[in-house]
């Protein structure tokens, strides 16, 4: 339970979050671990099953990437492998049936950002606007009328965090301070 929005710019991503995690109705505000999590070359954030934040921030091998690669192609034969890697070694095996189970991340490498759901899958959206979280769709909602100008940075940051008070506002499981990371694309 959460609010994560993302926005894919000119030469640049930004991924913004609350900072309230939830057990059943007892809300805690997040202490030592962002959501929002810059490491390296990666930026990323992840909603759902809490355990997977946990696995992504602590036991996660990040690969290594380089201007020669096709990026595309390196999320889906380099990223995605290792993130199910670290998932099942350090013990994230949802029973099928368990419907609460299940998780979405928003990941950005070299200023690129991607949708991965937890079947693995990738997408990209040309409109630039991203959500994922209990309060995503009200903080896609306010993101898309506050028209946030993908081409200006400070445009886009002072729609995050007024998207994310907005969700804040509307969806009991978003709250605390706005986490917001902007990552600047370094090759091509």
């Amino acid at each position: 339970m959460t609010t994560i929005i993302g926005v894919q710019g000119n030469q640049y991503t930004l991924i913004a979050s609350d900072a309230m995690t939830s057990i059943d109705d007892r809300p805690f505000y997040a202490k030592g671990m962002n959501k929002v999590t810059e490491r390296g070359d990666y930026v990323f954030a992840v909603s759902g099953d809490a355990i997977v934040g946990h696995i992504a921030n602590h036991a996660w091998k990040l690969p290594r990437y380089t201007s020669k690669m096709n990026l595309d192609d390196f999320v889906m034969t380099r990223v995605l492998p290792s993130f199910r890697t670290a998932l099942v070694l350090n013990g994230y095996d949802p029973k099928p049936d368990d419907k609460d189970a299940g998780w979405e991340m928003l990941l950005s490498i070299n200023a690129t950002l991607y949708h991965i759901d937890d079947g693995f899958g990738w997408q990209r959206d040309d409109r630039g606007l991203y959500a994922i979280g209990s309060g995503g769709s009200i903080a896609l909602g306010a993101l898309a009328a506050f028209g946030a100008n993908t081409s200006n940075v400070k445009w886009a940051e002072e729609c995050a965090r007024q998207s994310i008070e907005i969700s804040t506002s509307y969806n009991i499981y978003t709250g605390g301070e706005t986490q917001l990371v902007i990552q600047r694309k370094k090759h091509g």
